[in-house]
């Protein structure tokens, strides 16, 4: 009885084409723009053509015995080595298989509105599983449920899609709008690098620097495979020996038309000139949350992006793309060189009313082949930083209990602020055996007078040009000549005095030395030293509150 015949000469090419081609891999070969066809015609001609031929003899001629790779190699060879190809193409499949499925569930996941679950391993795994059991019942119920259904899928998902595409492309240049390869660059300045110098698209041959190249050229030999793999239906065609070459061919030239003429159509409205509401959406979806401020420029210095962060660090809406562009025209011919690819600096800006310190980035780009394709502008706000500095710069420079300068932060304030030809004294308070008043009344005491004479000398600081601590009970001030008013301050001390010593055996004595600066040069230190040395050397001996350092 003789064998049904399944299929015929053209549900086979569909089913070997629907092998070969996807339309993935278009807009991968659309930006290599005119070297395309350099690649395309590699893998046609040294690849496909070859392979639809070597597949057609071999199917044609071992049609009787069922065809396919494990007949071949075992007619061949032996048949170890038919099932030592056979398992290697099944391993193939094995990897395949779970990519595609996996790139399908993605695809899912964004047509339902539901992009997260293109992020979810349960939802992708259970989605692989199910659609591989539905192929394989497909496949249980015999070549011709698996050739009308691979036809009229390959129909309606690969070739109608990229008729689509093919017609688009068409209305576009009917309709006097430019093409991706009519967009050269007009000077060599305008690339990057010297190698790509030499180089300028567009140009049919593409230039190999090294193994990324050959790579990338396997890759396209890769998008080209798979036309021998339903070889086996060979025995189910009625003409094996005729209609099975007729399949190959016919096959090949699908691929070739498709791939070609719908990348081309990607190359010429798609790869740069993509619709702003496009570059809007992309960029709005990845950075419109971002923490920094983000502002795009095109290789003409037009704004095309600009998220919310970065419109209220500047104070313009997106609407106001005019006047961002003239800004930035104004502010390359201020600070920007041609050679100049990047820069980078910190500023500190007043934004409603508040300092803060932001970072600015500034950097051109520029595609694969070297040409300047726009810039950026990125702003991160570093005022936290900013503010841990200010912390830091003033727990370094300030007295912890009484929050004024301590000694060391005082000598250098204190010795940019005294002017030449301009008379000063340096005042210094010394408490008297504070050592023995902490031991008798308490440290906590002890700390609150210290903390009352530091107030007193912020409660006339317009009149003092610098004050500080210097060491644990004795404080400094620095002041014009003309505003020392010794009776005040005596006054001042002596309340003190009466509010704190109270305890008959740990009086609070006060004293005070006075030194008259002649010379704003001398170090500061010094003067400190001289003042606070007269205001316990002497003060002792006579009781008197306040001395005056004197050279003998």
């Amino acid at each position: 009885m003789a064998k049904r015949k399944n299929i015929t000469t053209t549900q086979l090419a569909l089913m070997t084409a629907a092998a070969v081609i996807s339309l993935r891999g278009l807009p991968m070969m659309a930006q290599e723009e005119l070297t395309m066809f350099f690649y395309i015609f590699f893998a046609t001609f040294l690849f496909l053509i070859p392979a639809a031929l070597v597949g057609a003899e071999l199917g044609s001629a071992f049609a009787s015995k069922g065809g396919g790779v494990y007949t071949w190699v075992k007619e061949a060879f032996n048949k170890h080595l038919g099932f030592t190809a056979i398992f290697l193409q099944w391993i193939q499949n094995v990897v395949w298989y779970p990519t595609v499925l996996g790139f399908a569930a993605a695809s899912i996941a964004y047509m339902i509105g539901m992009p997260g679950l293109a992020q979810n391993g349960l939802f992708v795994g259970l989605f692989s599983i199910a659609m591989y059991w539905c192929a394989t019942l497909v496949t249980l119920r015999g070549t011709s449920a698996i050739s009308g259904i691979t036809s009229k899928g390959f129909l309606i998902g690969t070739v109608l899609p990229g008729i689509v595409v093919i017609i688009m492309a068409v209305i576009w240049m009917a309709g006097g709008n430019s093409v991706a390869l009519e967009h050269i660059p007009d000077t060599v300045s305008q690339v990057v690098n010297i190698d790509a110098a030499h180089h300028v698209h567009p140009r049919l041959f593409p230039h190999i620097t090294g193994m990324s190249d050959i790579a990338f050229l396997a890759g396209i030999l890769l998008l080209f495979a798979g036309v021998e793999v339903h070889a086996v239906h060979a025995p189910e065609l009625d003409k094996p020996q005729t209609q099975f070459p007729r399949a190959m061919f016919l096959a090949a030239l699908i691929s070739f038309g498709l791939f070609t003429l719908g990348a081309l159509a990607l190359c010429w409205f798609s790869m740069y000139v993509i619709p702003q509401d496009l570059v809007y959406n992309a960029f709005s979806f990845v950075i419109n949350d971002y923490n920094d401020g983000i502002m795009c420029f095109d290789n003409e210095d037009q704004c095309i992006y600009i998220n919310d962060i970065m419109s209220g660090y500047i104070c313009v809406r997106e609407e106001e793309k005019e006047l961002i562009h003239q800004n930035f025209q104004e502010w390359k011919k201020e600070h920007l060189t041609a050679d100049k690819k990047y820069l980078s600096w910190e500023q500190i800006e007043v934004i409603d009313g508040e300092r803060r310190l932001f970072e600015h980035n500034y950097r051109k780009l520029y595609d694969k082949r070297g040409r300047y394709i726009g810039c950026y502008f990125a702003l991160k706000d570093k005022s936290v930083l900013l503010e841990q500095l200010r912390k830091e710069h003033y727990r370094v420079t300030h007295d912890s209990l009484t929050d004024i300068y301590n000694e060391q932060q005082f000598y250098e304030v204190t010795q940019d602020k005294l002017e030449p030809g301009k008379d000063y004294f340096m005042v210094c308070f010394n408490i008297d055996d504070f050592k023995k008043y902490n031991h008798i009344c308490g440290r906590e005491k002890g700390d609150e007078v210290l903390r009352v004479l530091s107030m007193l000398l912020r409660k006339n600081k317009e009149r003092l040009v610098t004050y500080g601590r210097l060491r644990e009970d004795k404080f400094v001030f620095a002041l014009k000549r003309d505003e020392l008013d010794f009776s005040y301050m005596e006054k001042q001390l002596e309340r003190i005095q009466q509010r704190f010593g109270t305890e008959d055996d740990a009086p609070l004595h006060i004293y005070v030395g006075v030194y008259p600066i002649e010379d704003p040069g001398e170090k500061v230190e010094s003067m400190c030293r001289k003042a606070e040395w007269v205001s316990h050397a002497e003060n002792k001996q006579d009781h008197t509150m306040t001395s005056y350092y004197q050279e003998d």
